[in-house]
């Protein structure tokens, strides 16, 4: 099976998690053109996995 060379980007904009992702991309993209770096000098993957239930429900926190 062949992977495709880029997968469409889906965010959450809303998200506090997803408005940091853009300020940094735009923070990187600022760095890129200001080094005349050509289009592909970077590429950036982001995984996200977590294990929400146990970290944020209140009943495992105080042992109930």
């Amino acid at each position: 099976m062949e992977l495709p060379d880029m997968i469409t980007p889906r965010l959450n904009t809303k998200t506090a998690l997803g408005q940091a992702l853009v300020s940094m991309f735009k923070s990187v993209e600022a760095e890129l053109t200001l080094e005349n770096a050509a289009p592909g000098a970077v590429k950036i993957i982001v995984f996200w996995w977590v294990r929400s239930a146990p970290l944020y429900k209140s009943s495992c926190l105080h042992g109930r």
